[in-house]
């Protein structure tokens, strides 16, 4: 029970004691008071009968006594009078029956009263010649009882109702400071760092409020920490400080980890860049000159690949750097490849470059069947060629790849819609569990297949990234979502169900409204769905992403951030955008139980997670000995073929 209710409650309480003592101590003494009246009445009646009946007596006329027996007693205010000879003879008689008007049974039979008899003598001469007995009629004392009972409880309750408004505006406005220590705690609980800015006039309040503003800025202040920790370590381990790329740390994860999930041999591109004369120019220069070629360098390639968000870019050592565009062919490797050159031909003429050699690119096509070292040594043979090709030129190593089947973008293009509107996505789930309680399933991911020529199911990797290219993407999410919108909403029980949506259909308000309005169709008993994002381009529509997830979460879904730390994104933004959980990237589970400052890392991230009561999920989990750790880095999640292998959905 809250403070405000005690308090109303204890008002009450104490209200009605000081209503009930009030109450009796007035009952009871108006009774006594009523008894002591109703006695004197009947004692002077009977006292002044005493004086009227005596002549009459004397003179034995008892006509007369009775004219003066019946004037008092016709006055109905006596239940009886008599008049007795000393002999004991009854010489007059009157009574009436107690009839009360207006006076409730039960009152009246509950609540006695007493109406004590009057004698007097009644004198013949000198002598006593009889009694005269006088009791008074009950039913006027009954009558005022009643009527003061009732005027008290009427006036208690005016008084009460009126006292009860006042002490509930007094209350709420001596509480309201309370109220907003609750909802500032309440704020600090969920992450949210709120201080109170007005504090109470009351002394001991305004301690409390100040003392919780003081807990709130040390949590803040213990929060951004944790976070800054988590980032500079990140920067110390896989980011290279000059450039703000990569490292090669950093790009050798994730070449690994592309290269083992890669099992649909779909063509990848790998550009390894050098630039020619940073040696010299530190020689001739100064290392500030060289440094400042290495950054602008990095900024002509952050530049050419700014339009493909799957890209990694890092700077391998020295003057090398390596650029890793997943899913791509060779169109996009020469289209890339020629833009880059172009680029870093142009800082000779602006000066950053002494020479109009800057640099060259070997370019190396690799699949799923091949290993990193493989890989690397072609793109190093393709350097090599194109450094004996001359100045500002690029070489393509030809290897031998096994594609699928179609090739042209229009092909694929008109491909994949006749899918969509034939009905032909396959859907695949594959569950994600609490990593310390495996039987305990958290939620299933959909993954979507279409069907190859030769009967062939290709994966998301293999034909997603060309429907992005081709702008259907947006069509297989609404496919996608019709299918999974219509299994949930024939469900009330079951598991929720994660689906990734694509940037082009969070950037189609068409694509949105109709989301929501399938959304709003659904039961209220239906299993909830949960919407994932890329992290990398979630970050850059942090605005679009926070209203797309507000509309969301009235409605009762969640959502969560995909492919979490592949960037080097700060993290503040977690604590406006709170997705319901992040979803680790593959790289650093492979790496996670020969490196330990990777385990560090993420054991950091955890934590910084945590303290927003968000869930923290390991994807790419191949090994027991992954999922071990993973436990000990206190993930909440595990997710991928140590698991369960993905099935399709039944």
């Amino acid at each position: 029970m809250t403070l405000y209710k005690q308090l109303v409650l204890l008002i009450l309480t104490l209200l009605t004691l000081m209503f009930l003592g009030t109450l009796l101590v007035n009952f009871y003494n108006t009774r006594a008071f009523l008894t002591e009246q109703l006695a004197s009445h009947a004692q002077d009646t009977a006292t002044t009968l005493g004086v009227s009946l005596s002549p009459p007596m004397q003179a034995q006329d008892v006509p007369t006594m009775n004219s003066i027996i019946d004037a008092v007693f016709d006055r109905g205010y006596y239940r009886g009078i008599s008049v007795v000879s000393t002999q004991g003879q009854v010489l007059i008689d009157r009574k009436q029956d107690i009839v009360i008007e207006r006076v409730p049974g039960w009152f009246v039979h509950w609540i006695k009263l007493e109406a004590p008899p009057g004698t007097a003598f009644v004198m013949s001469g000198w002598r006593q010649a009889g009694v005269v007995r006088v009791q008074s009629h009950t039913g006027y004392a009954y009558k005022q009882l009643w009527r003061t009972l009732t005027e008290l409880i009427m006036w208690f309750a005016v008084t009460a109702l009126l006292g009860i408004i006042a002490g509930v505006v007094v209350l709420r406005l001596l509480l309201r400071p309370l109220q907003a220590v609750e909802r500032q705690a309440e704020a600090v609980s969920g992450g949210r760092y709120e201080t109170q800015v007005t504090l109470p006039k009351t002394r001991e309040l305004r301690s409390v409020a100040l003392a919780m503003n003081r807990m709130t800025e040390k949590v803040k202040t213990t929060f951004k920490e944790q976070a800054q920790s988590a980032e500079h370590l990140r920067v110390l381990v896989y980011r290279d400080p000059l450039t703000g790329l990569g490292n090669r740390r950093y790009f050798d994860a994730q070449l690994q980890t592309h290269l083992k999930s890669n099992t649909d041999l779909k063509s990848s591109v790998l550009l390894l860049i050098q630039l020619n004369d940073l040696h010299e120019m530190n020689n001739r220069r100064g290392y500030q000159a060289g440094d400042m070629l290495l950054k602008q360098a990095a900024a002509v390639l952050e530049q050419a690949t700014a339009e493909h968000e799957q890209c990694v870019l890092a700077r391998m050592a020295g003057a090398d750097f390596g650029l890793l565009m997943p899913n791509a062919g060779l169109a996009d490797a020469q289209q890339l490849a020629t833009a880059i050159c172009s680029g870093l031909a142009r800082l000779h003429s602006q000066g950053f470059s002494d020479s109009s050699n800057v640099a060259q690119i070997g370019v190396a096509l690799y699949t799923g069947g091949q290993s990193a070292t493989e890989v690397l040594s072609e793109a190093d043979l393709a350097l090599r060629a194109a450094q004996a090709q001359g100045p500002n030129t690029w070489y393509h190593y030809a290897a031998v790849l096994k594609l699928p089947e179609i090739h042209g973008g229009q092909e694929w293009k008109s491909y994949i819609t006749e899918v969509v509107r034939a009905r032909k996505l396959v859907l695949f789930i594959q569950p994600v569990v609490d990593a310390h309680h495996p039987e305990r399933i958290l939620q299933q991911e959909v993954l979507v297949r279409i069907p190859g020529q030769d009967n062939t199911l290709l994966t998301a990797r293999m034909f997603m990234p060309m429907a992005e290219q081709m702008d259907v993407v947006v069509e297989i999410d609404r496919a996608v979502l019709t299918e999974i919108i219509a299994r949930q909403s024939k469900q009330r029980e079951g598991l929720p169900l994660a689906v990734n949506l694509s940037l082009a259909s969070l950037r189609d308000a068409d694509f949105s409204d109709w989301l929501f309005g399938m959304l709003a169709g659904m039961p209220n008993t239906a299993p909830r769905i949960a919407f994932e994002f890329s992290e990398l381009w979630a970050v850059r529509e942090l605005d679009r992403v926070h209203d797309f997830v507000t509309r969301l979460r009235l409605l009762g879904h969640g959502f969560g951030l995909d492919q979490f730390g592949r960037g080097f994104s700060a993290f503040g933004y977690l604590q406006s955008l709170r997705p319901d959980y992040v979803k680790i990237d593959g790289s650093y589970t492979e790496q996670v139980t020969e490196n330990h400052d990777n385990q560090f890392f993420l054991s950091t991230l955890v934590g910084v997670a945590h303290s927003l009561d968000i869930l923290v999920i390991a994807q790419s989990v191949e090994s027991q000995a992954q999922w071990q750790i993973l436990k000990e880095l206190r993930m909440d999640g595990v997710q991928g073929y140590a698991v369960a292998e993905p099935r399709p959905i039944s």
